[in-house]
């Protein structure tokens, strides 16, 4: 059946049916920009932490990495994923050590400080990973309810037309197959276009959240990383205001 046939048989379907049909056409149009739209927001996240995780790496001064990342905030661009994680927690960082400038003494009271501002700063760590992660799955619950609900919307119509075709049946009194064809031809269609609407949003739905979840394994990595870092700074290291982190 070509274009012009598929358009032919919802210009000759009732209301509910033509209702359904472009239901689905704005589903499956929401369901592709969703896709296109999400592969090339994680693409690129997924570049830009590659980018910062080597300069994260390779920086002996963390300080100057916060800079730069200052500097980049304040041409209007805000910091995603690692670098926003590690920006917010290195601002805390930054906080706790006006607040308590003799962190780098060692008597009993300050290594009670210090236990505490590990935890602190665990916790800034954890909410800014939990933001990233929830930022980089908006929409994606969108694709899980349109491959739920898509096909189900088909049905609807296919029995609809169906029942429709029924009744003509028994209002002209003929079974003829050239009559009864195109009327169950367009109760089908609908269940067809709900699979087209389902299919690619759950393929989208499933590969995409395996792709944040991979995104945030490497989150999880970065911040025992970072915080292994901060515990040298304030435990294993003494006396030494100025070291790097």
């Amino acid at each position: 059946m070509g274009s012009t046939s598929y358009i032919d048989v919802l210009l000759s379907s009732g209301p509910i049916v033509s209702s359904i049909f472009l239901i689905l056409v704005f589903m499956s149009i929401y369901t592709w920009t969703i896709v296109v739209a999400k592969a090339i927001q994680l693409r690129k996240e997924d570049r830009h932490d590659t980018e910062f995780l080597s300069k994260f790496n390779e920086s002996k001064d963390l300080t100057d990495l916060f800079e730069t990342i200052k500097i980049i905030e304040e041409m209007g661009k805000e910091p995603r994923g690692l670098a926003a994680v590690f920006h917010e927690s290195y601002q805390e960082i930054e906080g706790i050590e006006n607040h308590f400038p003799n962190l780098y003494d060692t008597d009993q009271d300050t290594k009670l400080i210090k236990s505490h501002i590990d935890e602190n700063i665990g916790r800034t760590l954890e909410r800014m990973k939990n933001q990233e992660r929830n930022r980089r799955g908006t929409f994606i619950g969108v694709l899980a309810t349109t491959s739920n609900v898509a096909p189900f919307i088909g049905l609807l119509g296919t029995v609809i037309g169906i029942i429709n075709a029924f009744h003509e049946i028994g209002r002209m009194g003929s079974a003829d197959l050239a009559f009864v064809a195109p009327a169950i031809s367009e109760a089908l269609i609908a269940t067809a276009l709900g699979l087209f609407v389902a299919i690619p949003a759950s393929v989208g739905f499933n590969y995409y959240k395996n792709w944040i979840q991979k995104l945030s394994e490497e989150h999880d990595r970065f911040c025992l990383i970072f915080q292994n870092k901060i515990q040298e700074r304030y435990f294993f290291r003494k006396g030494q205001p100025n070291a790097d982190v």
